[in-house]
Parts: structure tokens; C-alpha cells; sequence
């Protein structure tokens, strides 16, 4: 049944048979059970190798290449580069806001040439008529009222003539200077003459209370008569 080799019979419980000598807690460890390191009298203790890695001779570090180290220094010195332009532009336009607008030099030194036009005014002060001397001359007959004459800044002497011969009596001469309407408050009359005679000649002196305004004569006689009107350029202080 056994063939030539009859069965091998079995140990007590508990002793290793006499093939496996083993003991039994290593027994059952099987495959995994480690191997105890041997001492060598020369070498000393034998090294085991440590699980995971396979064994091997050290792999050796990996070294830069020479283009590397280069790549990196043109790197370098493009961003010190760029940092010098980033600061010179701060640098530069750090008073200037984004929205202001900046003038030419030669637009703003050419400014200040369109400024003076202030003298025109001054020139129309001196030729206008409030400053003009009045020499305003009204001859006539009857009842009249002259046209409007500027009367400037200063008194004026008023000199008039009348002759009532042609009447065949003495006659009456009525002559005032007036100044807008009379049934107003801002309106003026200053008398110039009020005479009862066949005739006769006198100059007098108004003072007009509106300077460089227009007055006008009006005369009322029944004589022929003839007033001139000069001044007017004096101080009216």
C-alpha cells in the first residue's frame, strides 16, 4: 500500500518528529519565520538586509547641468530688470493723477499773453461822453424844447440872449434845464431864467444831480432868444 517505503510512524504529542527538528512555535511560522543572525569570530555579527528595498549599490545623487545653473541666471536678471523699470516709472509720474491732463510748455509759457485786454475799458472811460466838454448851442422863437444833449461830469454855465421888440412890449423868458419826466420822483429841473423884459442877456451856473446823463432845454417866451451851454468836464465832487 505504501510502496517501498513504509510510513514513517508518528512522535507523542508534543515531541518534533525525527525528520523536522524544529520546535513547534517555529514551526508554524512556516515561510516567515526569520533566520537568526550568525557570528563570525573575523567579520563579528552578519547584517541582515532590511526588508522593502532590494539591496543594491547607493544611487548616486543627481547633478545640475551646466544649463540649468544658466537658465536661472538670465531669469534672475530679467526680473531685477523689470523691477528697476517698474520703479522708475513710479518714480517718475507719482505727482500726476490718471485723469489730469498735462499742458505743453510752450501752450502754457503762450497762456498768459491772451490775459491783458484790460486797457479797452479804460481808453472808452476817457472818450465817453460823461467826460466830454459840452459846447451845446439852442436858438429860436416862441415855445420850445431842444434835443437831448449829454450834460458830462461838471457844472455847466449856461448864456442866453432875448428880444421882444418884435412882440411891441416887454415879454416873458422862461428857460430850464430838464431831466426825464417831471411827474417823477427821479426827474430834474434846474431853472435857468425867468425874466419879464423887452429883452436883455445873462450867463448863469447849474449843477445837474444826474452827471453824464441826457438833459434837453426848454424855453417859453414870447420873444426870439438863443442859450448856449458850455462845461460840463470839471469835477463833479
Amino acid at each position: 500500500m505504501y510502496g517501498n517505503n513504509p510510513p514513517e510512524p508518528r512522535p507523542p504529542y508534543g515531541q518534533p518528529s525525527q525528520g523536522n527538528q524544529q520546535p513547534q512555535h517555529e514551526r508554524y511560522r512556516g515561510f516567515y519565520a526569520p533566520q537568526q543572525p550568525q557570528f563570525d569570530q573575523q567579520q563579528g555579527w552578519e547584517q541582515q538586509p532590511r526588508r522593502g528595498r532590494p539591496p543594491g549599490p547607493p544611487r548616486a545623487r543627481r547633478q545640475r547641468s551646466g544649463r540649468h545653473r544658466v537658465r536661472n541666471v538670465v531669469l534672475g536678471l530679467l526680473g531685477v530688470a523689470v523691477l528697476i523699470v517698474v520703479i522708475a516709472n513710479v518714480a517718475g509720474g507719482g505727482g500726476k493723477s490718471p485723469g489730469s491732463s498735462t499742458t505743453p510748455p510752450a501752450a502754457a509759457a503762450k497762456a498768459p499773453q491772451s490775459a491783458p485786454p484790460s486797457a479797452a475799458p479804460s481808453s472808452a472811460a476817457s472818450t465817453s461822453p460823461a467826460a466830454a466838454a459840452v459846447d451845446f448851442t439852442f436858438s429860436g422863437s416862441g415855445i420850445e424844447n431842444s434835443a437831448p444833449f449829454n450834460v458830462g461830469s461838471g457844472p455847466l454855465t449856461v448864456s442866453y440872449t432875448y428880444d421882444c421888440s418884435s412882440f411891441g412890449s416887454s415879454g416873458n423868458f422862461i428857460a430850464d434845464l430838464l431831466y426825464g419826466n417831471q411827474s417823477s420822483l427821479n426827474s430834474d429841473d434846474e431853472p435857468i431864467a425867468n425874466d419879464l423884459s423887452t429883452g436883455g442877456s445873462q450867463s448863469t451856473t447849474v449843477y445837474p444831480q444826474y452827471p453824464g446823463e441826457d438833459y434837453y432845454l426848454s424855453v417859453n417866451s414870447e420873444c426870439s432868444w438863443s442859450i448856449t451851454v458850455t462845461g460840463g468836464a470839471g469835477d463833479t465832487s
